[in-house]
């Protein structure tokens, strides 16, 4: 078990390792970002009258399909 992890570390892939790692964390942050995004456009548009023909929201769930898009990739990719 040891001897797996000390070639690991000796094969030069732990600093790649942790950069993969570290943005696949900031896309599940984004992914969250993006959702409160969203539910903030939805209280804001109940809240005041805005005459933007939904485009706000659309933009929203645009960046969300991104974000899924971009963490499958990820996750699937890295």
């Amino acid at each position: 078990m040891f001897e797996s992890i000390i070639t690991f570390i000796e094969s030069g892939d732990v600093l790649s390792f942790f950069i993969k790692a570290f943005a696949i964390v900031m896309l599940f942050l984004y992914f969250f970002y993006a959702l409160i995004f969203i539910r903030q456009i939805q209280v804001m548009k109940k809240i005041l009258t805005l005459a933007d023909g939904g485009s706000l929201l659309a933009l929203a769930y645009f960046q969300m399909i991104a974000v899924i898009v971009l963490l499958v990739y990820a996750v699937l990719i890295l």
